[in-house]
């Protein structure tokens, strides 16, 4: 127990009580800091709130000339708890090994990392265990131009990496409320199974290497693991002037290929925005980074959405969702409520949302003012894999209801449900198209893919007439017609030609009022 206690020792902040200030045990304060002091069995004056390491108290400087590697990783290695007081501290590769770590600074832009590891894997901050926290730092380097990238600055900034039992997955990681700034590398490198984790309330401004293709959040290129990453939130993120995918999710051959590499991922209420300062203009203008913005590769239960993607380039996409030939077929993709937005200079060949070998696929409220000479939504099937692929695309929003974009489908047969602006988007989508699919429903009025009709007293029989219905575009297709009633009096579908069909009841009937629906069937 403590004899005696310091209630005041100085009010500059950042300092600390001098070894012969304290006896063994004894409590000091700083009243600016609100820091708590005692000297240990050692001699050492350390912080003592909670089993807090301060990395001052280790020896760290923080005036972003001294290099402060080794003071870091020491108070790493003696608490959970690491706290980087304001400063700016020069940092070479720190491994958190310690399970639960805490790695805590002051805030954005008051708490400086500056990467000094330019070599080897250029990792930071190493994860190698679970329930690790990243929160409350800038990571930026050296000097700080703003709106400049430091091309010889390559470091990673934050890589989940296990160096033992690397099949085993770690959990819980929570990366929060920090701000990665202008270094030409990873912002967050994920090298190992993970689960149960978050990436939440980051600004990433100008990260990314064009030269590797390296993402701002970067999955496993070269990895062979057994596990996968599974429950990642990626949410509340602002994305800004990436030199490469904001989030790339690539995916090698897995070691066991009935499980996808990516697994249940939400992505969510993210600003993603391409556009970077045009130097060319001396920083007076802005260009779009030739690069998709969101990629994933063989995934399942992914759900994108409340998300806005703006200013991509022209040529690439703001969704693309890719195969793994050597895995299976990506399924469950859910994408809804994005908003796509990308300047139009008349040529552009890029797609919104591009989808590859997906069997269930949802693309739903979603805005698109793209200005693309293709598609804004594109269903792809390879071939690879024995698949139906599905896609129920409804309640978009498409870039211009008269113009050449909208949505391009696999000629294997699919599933779509549409609605009226989506289906006058369908200009590539021919007769033959139609006779391909497995189904085609739709609920517009306006399409006449349903409606209703009155048949009078005493009627046994009514001749539907397509062009009276807004049913002229079905031709030949091949089809079916659904009829129900709230009256206890039965109709049928009696016959078809290419100009109608007949619908029969019993000749003694009341008026009653018939629904329909047209079902387009191989």
């Amino acid at each position: 127990m403590p004899t005696k206690l310091i209630t005041k020792y100085s009010s500059t902040g950042g300092t600390k009580p001098a070894s012969n200030d304290l006896d063994v045990g004894e409590l000091g304060v700083n009243v600016t800091d609100r820091r708590l002091f005692t000297k240990n069995t050692s001699g050492a004056i350390v912080t003592v709130v909670g089993e807090v390491a301060n990395v001052k108290d280790f020896g760290a400087v923080g005036d972003g000339t001294a290099d402060d590697t080794v003071a870091i990783q020491a108070a790493a290695d003696s608490a959970g708890r690491v706290y980087f007081p304001e400063g700016k501290y020069k940092c070479g590769q720190v491994n958190i090994t310690t399970r639960g770590a805490q790695f805590i600074g002051e805030g954005k832009n008051l708490t400086a990392i500056i990467p000094t590891n330019q070599s080897g894997d250029r990792s930071i901050f190493v994860i190698e265990n679970e329930k690790i926290t990243i929160s409350g730092f800038w990571f930026r380097p050296a000097t700080y131009v703003k709106g400049v990238q430091d091309v010889n600055n390559t470091a990673r900034c934050i890589r989940v990496k296990k160096t033992s039992n690397v099949d085993s997955p770690v959990t819980w990681i929570d990366i929060s409320d920090n701000v990665f700034e202008n270094i030409r590398g990873a912002a967050i490198t994920m090298d190992t199974p993970m689960r149960e984790s978050n990436v939440k309330q980051n600004n990433f401004i100008g990260m990314g290497n064009p030269s590797t293709s390296e993402g701002i959040i970067q999955g496993a290129t070269s990895v062979n693991f057994s596990d996968n990453i599974n429950n990642l939130l990626i949410a509340d993120n602002t994305f800004y002037r990436g030199a490469t995918p904001f989030i790339n999710l690539p995916a090698v051959d897995n070691a066991d290929p009935s499980k996808k590499f990516y697994n249940s991922l939400w992505i969510e209420r993210n600003l993603f925005h391409g556009q970077r300062l045009d130097t060319s203009t001396g920083g007076s203008g802005v260009i779009s980074e030739p690069t998709n913005q969101l990629y994933i590769r063989n995934c399942s239960r992914v759900r994108i959405r409340n998300n806005t993607f703006t200013s991509f380039h022209g040529d690439y996409s703001g969704i693309y969702i890719d195969s793994l030939l050597t895995n299976e077929a990506n399924d469950d993709v859910t994408i809804t409520d994005n908003s796509f937005a990308v300047d139009n200079n008349g040529s552009y060949t890029g797609i919104a949302v591009f989808m590859k070998d997906c069997t269930t696929n949802t693309v739903m409220a979603n805005n698109f003012k793209t200005g693309f000479q293709t598609y804004d939504i594109r269903v792809r099937d390879s071939g690879t894999f024995s698949i139906t692929p599905r896609v129920l695309v409804i309640n978009n929003s498409p870039t211009n209801a008269g113009g050449p974009v909208g949505v391009l489908l696999p000629s294997t047969p699919y599933t779509i449900g549409l609605q009226d602006e989506e289906y006058k988007q369908l200009t590539k989508l021919t007769a033959a198209d139609l006779e391909a699919t497995t189904k085609v429903l739709t609920t517009d009025l306006k399409l006449g893919r349903s409606g209703s009709f009155n048949m009078s007293i005493g009627t046994g029989q009514y001749n539907v007439d397509y062009t009276d219905l807004g049913l002229a575009d079905l031709g030949t297709t091949s089809y079916t017609i659904s009829l129900s009633t709230n009256s206890n009096v039965p109709v049928f579908w009696g016959s078809k030609t290419t100009t109608g069909f007949t619908v029969n009841r019993s000749s003694t009937a009341a008026a009653q009022q018939v629904d329909w629906q047209v079902n387009i069937e191989t």
